[in-house]
């Protein structure tokens, strides 16, 4: 299956072009933040930013954007003499680096996010099953609870009468 990637900001380094070609399925929503919003809720399996000079901070909202809609790790093509932090970014690919060593790089970075949705996946069906199970032990639990109060007031009862009959029987 390939890899859906949603990219926002100017890609002045025609790297759109070498992600299409190594079959990634590419959305490019240039630096429409409707358009970026409308895709992201596509539910993506990663999304690239492409920094333009001096104009970081819509690098940054993007980010920000992308990590409150969806769960795709958030990558980030950094341009030349960049400096600005960003904490929001699961892989930074610095300006100049070789496609070979940026595409092996995002590839793993998806099949890491993807491993890690499966498992998270796994993790929430496997507790939702705990749940019910001890939502019926505490079902059944209290249903105990309840038989042994009523049994103890049957025996107190009983026990009542005997003392009231053991009473008469000596009083006689």
């Amino acid at each position: 299956m390939a890899a859906r990637i949603v990219h926002f900001g100017v890609d002045e380094s025609f790297r759109l072009a070498i992600l299409s070609s190594a079959g990634f399925e590419v959305e490019d929503c240039d630096s429409s933040i409707p358009q970026f919003t409308d895709a992201l809720r596509k539910h993506p399996d990663a999304i690239v930013l492409s920094e333009d000079e001096g104009f970081n901070c819509a690098a940054q909202k993007a980010a920000t954007l992308a990590r409150s809609e969806c769960k795709a790790p958030v990558i980030l093509f950094r341009s030349a003499g960049s400096g600005h932090e960003y904490s929001q970014i699961d892989l930074i690919i610095p300006s100049l680096t070789e496609p070979s060593i940026w595409l092996q790089a995002i590839h793993k970075t998806i099949q890491r996010s993807r491993t890690l949705l499966e498992m998270s996946q796994s993790i929430r069906e496997e507790s939702a099953i705990l749940v019910q199970q001890c939502t019926e032990a505490r079902m059944k639990s209290e249903a105990t609870r309840r038989r042994a109060a009523h049994l103890r007031s049957e025996a107190k009862k009983h026990l009542g009468e005997d003392q009231s009959q053991s009473n008469k029987a000596s009083d006689d």
